[in-house]
């Protein structure tokens, strides 16, 4: 299944609820991309700003080609190739350039498993997929808005 057709089912999903704007966002994507953000950023981040462009997934925010460049401080000096995709619980989230591999550093956030898995995983698993239960929220028999709205509205 496309990535573009699993982002247009949750959107579409999302929009029916009146409860949306608590759940999350699933924007339309990026009409156009700024010059500067094209030269900092991943093809395969590039692609998913032109389908969404950024969002908030529960306990996930990604930013949008008009937030990127404000919102690079957090790089660690030691890797020049990573650059800040949005924040996980409030922590910054990384993306190798290079790689394309999402990075969340284990020693982050207490509770968490670190992240390093390509981009297109990233999305599919951890923002519309189980991985943002089993390892995100992290709860045995908890749920988040967010993960009941994944759970009630799959794609399978």
């Amino acid at each position: 299944m496309t990535l573009e057709t699993i982002i247009a089912h949750y959107r579409s999903r999302l929009a029916s609820l009146p409860d949306a704007i608590l759940i999350g966002e699933i924007p339309e994507g990026a009409e156009s991309i700024p010059p500067k953000v094209l030269q900092l950023i991943a093809p395969a981040h590039c692609s998913f700003l032109k389908l969404c462009n950024g969002g908030t997934f529960g306990d996930i925010i990604l930013w949008s080609a008009e937030e990127l460049l404000e919102n690079q401080y957090h790089i660690p000096a030691e890797q020049p190739s990573w650059y800040e995709i949005g924040q996980l619980l409030y922590e910054p989230l990384f993306l190798d350039k290079h790689t394309q591999y999402v990075i969340f550093p284990a020693d982050v956030y207490e509770g968490i498993e670190g992240i390093e898995v390509d981009f297109d995983t990233f999305i599919r698993e951890y923002i519309f997929g189980s991985k943002y239960k089993e390892k995100i929220i992290g709860y045995d028999n908890e749920d988040d808005d967010w993960s009941v709205f994944l759970n009630d509205s799959s794609i399978s």
